[in-house]
């Protein structure tokens, strides 16, 4: 279907105009405009990413959640047209009790296996869900060494990273534990993909879902420095607080986010990645 014939059929305008947005993810995204006043959120085919995947992820978070995210109006593999949600993104301060809420009930959401049941985009780097019932030999060879490899394949790291990179995968156990149970990620949890209006949190959009750790969750974010300590005493207020050795495993959940990043980098840096290892031992 042709975007204006798919617009009018949902709309009932034949008449429109775009507004390109800022962020976006990989896609190209806009603000649709219609005669009425009203507006919707256009993505349309972007740098490796794949418009059916993020249609089924929201469909996913609209069937098994109650978290706030964008509805699927028009799917298809060159566009999709979805609700606008109020609210922009920023600085998460004011609204950390609302996100920690809201990912506390995300994060309940579980299921018998980490993993899901295909795989998903973290911003444009494409990700592998292959299901395991072990969270750590998942983050070990679906997350770090996934990512390692691509980085080596397309020459995208030094050497001299690679071996302080196997030596940490090799030994995760030294940081992380298992997990009481897999718990439903957002899988890329930054202030550019959380929509707040004052203190309230409006929308998550942008999703890489997977069933994973849930302090993996954080780690996008506690790499941007993005979440205060506020935030954590709530999101852990029922869990009699912040656990033992978090701070480290932020690290080793870090380095994922950071090989992505280097990845899509035209001119990379290493600074961050030199950091974590050395903090890690490696």
């Amino acid at each position: 279907m042709e975007l204006k014939d798919a617009i009018q059929n949902l709309t009932g305008f034949s008449q429109y105009s775009l507004k390109r947005l800022k962020g976006g993810g990989a896609a190209n995204t806009f603000c649709l405009l219609l005669p009425d006043n009203s507006e919707l959120i256009l993505k349309g085919k972007g740098r490796s990413l794949d418009l059916m995947i993020e249609a089924r992820m929201l469909t996913y978070l609209a069937e098994k959640t109650d978290l706030p995210a964008p509805k699927v109006l028009i799917s298809s593999a060159d566009f999709l047209i979805l609700q606008k949600l109020s609210g922009e993104s920023g600085s998460l301060k004011l609204a950390e009790e609302c996100l920690a809420r809201k990912l506390l009930s995300l994060h309940s959401v579980t299921q018998e296996e980490y993993g899901f049941d295909y795989d998903t985009p973290y911003s444009q780097v494409w990700t592998s869900n292959t299901k395991q019932l072990n969270w750590i030999d998942f983050y070990r060879e679906n997350r770090l060494l996934h990512a390692l490899q691509r980085a080596v394949d397309t020459k995208k790291i030094p050497a001299q990273f690679v071996s302080r990179i196997e030596e940490v995968a090799e030994n995760l156990d030294r940081w992380i534990i298992e997990p009481k149970r897999p718990s439903l990620l957002h899988g890329d949890l930054w202030h550019g993909n959380v929509l707040t209006k004052e203190n309230r949190v409006t929308s998550l959009i942008d999703p890489a879902l997977f069933y994973g750790d849930a302090e993996y969750e954080f780690a996008t974010a506690t790499w941007k420095k993005e979440l205060t300590k506020s935030f954590f005493e709530i999101y852990f207020s029922d869990q009699g607080g912040i656990s033992d050795g978090f701070a480290m495993r932020q690290r080793v959940y870090q380095l994922f986010p950071v090989l992505a990043y280097i990845l899509v980098s035209s001119k990379p840096k290493f600074i961050r990645l030199n950091d974590i290892l050395s903090r890690l031992g490696a």
